[in-house]
């Protein structure tokens, strides 16, 4: 059974505007980390509706306490929730699929499951793009491995959840995506960021640099 200060714990994740969350989700765990808590609290992450921030439950030592023991598969979940990597997910859940079962709330809930991971897929999709946010349904169905009909219900859910802002394009089958949720970022996002900002920067500098050039000719 997931404990009280588990779920007091979840509460705090799902407010990533909250910028007390660090000490809430702390103060929520009133005992020292072990494996049984950390089990429970991983367990409760997955199948709580509006829990999408996998980031910041993975940087607090409580869930540190499944590595390296029988449960290492469902850290490596929530990582794999956590960068929204739908194939890794996959193989986790092979791999695991006789742990998994023993435990009904992830039986009750799988399609629950399912359905965060494939949002997750698409706002990973929407933050790694360098070519613009429009993204045709054609591709958020090969990414998201989903039928390409059931991919504006997917857009849908992740609009009315507020994990994403854009526009849906009927006719032309695609959205254009203008933000999606914050969340803590580990080191190879936080490197493609720098990145598209270097890249940025140079466009500016090219852009900087042109301008100067026509206004010497201009000028002469």
């Amino acid at each position: 059974m997931v404990v009280p200060q588990c779920f007091k714990a979840l509460i705090c994740l799902s407010r990533t505007d909250d910028e007390h969350l660090n000490a809430l989700c702390f103060a929520a765990l009133e005992n020292p980390p072990n494996t049984i808590r950390a089990f429970d609290l991983g367990n409760a992450a997955l199948v709580g509706d509006d829990i999408y921030n996998y980031g910041e439950l993975l940087v607090h030592g409580v869930i540190s306490a499944l590595e390296g023991t029988e449960h290492q598969w469902l850290l490596d979940l929530l990582r794999a929730f956590d960068r929204g990597d739908l194939a890794k997910f996959e193989e986790i859940c092979s791999a695991a699929n006789d742990k998994m079962i023993q435990q009904p709330v992830l039986v009750a809930h799988r399609e629950l499951i399912r359905q965060k991971i494939t949002i997750l897929a698409l706002m990973e999709l929407a933050f790694t793009r360098t070519a613009g946010r429009t993204i045709t349904f054609a591709e958020i169905s090969e990414t998201c491995r989903l039928p390409e009909s059931e991919v504006e219900f997917l857009l849908m859910r992740a609009l009315s959840l507020k994990l994403i802002s854009g526009t849906i394009d009927g006719v032309d089958r695609c959205i254009t995506i203008t933000r999606v949720q914050p969340r803590v970022l580990g080191r190879d996002p936080i490197r493609l960021m720098a990145e598209r900002l270097d890249e940025w920067s140079a466009e500016v500098n090219e852009t900087l640099l042109l301008v100067q050039s026509k206004t010497t000719e201009l000028n002469s």
